[in-house]
């Protein structure tokens, strides 16, 4: 059987190919063998790319040195950029060591679902609106963003620069460079949608099973043994709420700091393009690029807290007159777990990451 990490393994792969991946053991299935170790070549490599991107943009620009004075504005902006990579590798780096449990208990997670859940099949409206429609927009986003930041580089190179190889070079670099602050996003948002699929299928799993409180049937029975299928079901979601708590310990910091920077983007390159005698229609572009990043992260992350507490709704309204001794205890476990851990994203302990977000 396919679990989730072998679907995985070739973002994995690639991704620390390019320097922002410094998990150890990413060619290997077995998921145990995944590690994050802070002295290791895996992390040697990253620190070293990053180092290379942000060096290399810097000789090819002469970016400290010269700055045309009508275009300061913009290079406020490209060094805002460059900045927001630099807290976003901070950020994210020392809290990777988080991420090979995330990834062994989702692995984990499908192999042990056929043995307890009726897997649905999903159909291909929720697969569009739960999975690849997520994962697709915050892609071409993400490369929409970074080709807009190379664009804006090119308005603050030396004229000697621009046109040839050494401009071409930096407008390369400083797309890799800008990606540290995509990219995070991106996994965030990956690890959120396969979360809400699993709990997806319990929900339905459940549905499929009778474990709920039918309305129109007054002759609802449960028989003695459904405890232990509820028990089974209960460990299935107390691993993905386990997945969800430790996305919050991988990204939730991450999360808070990347939304403060997005404010802060909002406010500068509005002010530039209001200030700036050219108006530059990329500078509003980027801005429309970053929020819809925010807005897809805060909607995959309501979406997953609306599905972990979906099963509040299909327990609650059985009569206990109708459940068995232990079947009840269970449903009270399940209950109590869910009040003192709820299935929610926290950013770094700041706030909650739900569509009540929004407004603020």
């Amino acid at each position: 059987m396919r679990t989730f990490y072998w679907y995985f393994r070739p973002i994995a792969v690639a991704s620390k190919i390019s320097g922002v991946f410094p998990i150890e053991n990413v060619t290997s299935l077995d998921t145990s063998r995944l590690q994050f170790r802070a002295f290791s070549w895996s992390s040697l490599y990253t620190f070293l790319v990053f180092c290379f991107y942000s060096c290399t943009f810097y000789y090819f620009t002469d970016f400290i040195f010269y700055v045309p004075p009508s275009k300061i504005y913009i290079s406020y902006v490209t060094g805002f950029i460059a900045g927001r990579s630099v807290i976003s590798f901070m950020f994210c780096y020392g809290r990777l060591r988080k991420l090979p449990k995330l990834i062994r208990l989702l692995d984990t997670f499908d192999q042990r679902k056929s043995k307890y859940l009726t897997i649905p099949k999903i159909c291909t409206k929720n697969k569009l609106r739960m999975i690849i429609f997520p994962v697709l927009l915050v892609s071409l986003c993400s490369f929409f963003t970074t080709f807009l930041s190379s664009q804006l580089v090119k308005k603050i190179l030396p004229p000697d620069v621009v046109d040839n190889v050494k401009g071409t070079i930096a407008c390369c670099f400083f797309s890799f460079l800008s990606s540290w602050q995509i990219y995070p996003s991106f996994l965030f948002i990956y690890f959120a949608v396969r979360i809400t699929q699993n709990l997806h299928e319990i929900n339905i799993s459940m549905q499929q099973q009778n474990l709920m409180q039918d309305y129109f049937n007054d002759t609802t029975k449960f028989e003695p043994e459904m405890h232990q299928t509820l028990a089974n079901i209960r460990l299935l979601h107390n691993m993905l709420s386990d997945c969800v708590h430790e996305l919050g310990k991988c990204y939730g910091s991450f999360l808070a700091v990347d939304h403060l920077c997005i404010i802060a983007v909002f406010v500068l390159n509005i002010s530039v393009f209001i200030y700036e005698s050219n108006h530059d229609p990329h500078l509003l572009l980027l801005t429309v690029g970053n929020g819809i990043i925010l807005m897809n992260t805060i909607s995959v992350s309501h979406e997953l807290k609306k599905s972990g507490s979906e099963i509040i709704n299909l327990l609650h309204g059985i009569p206990s007159m109708v459940i068995p001794g232990q079947m009840q205890q269970e449903i009270n476990i399940f209950f109590t777990q869910l009040m003192v851990r709820p299935i929610q994203i926290s950013a770094g302990g700041y706030f909650i990451l739900d569509k009540s977000y929004t407004l603020s």
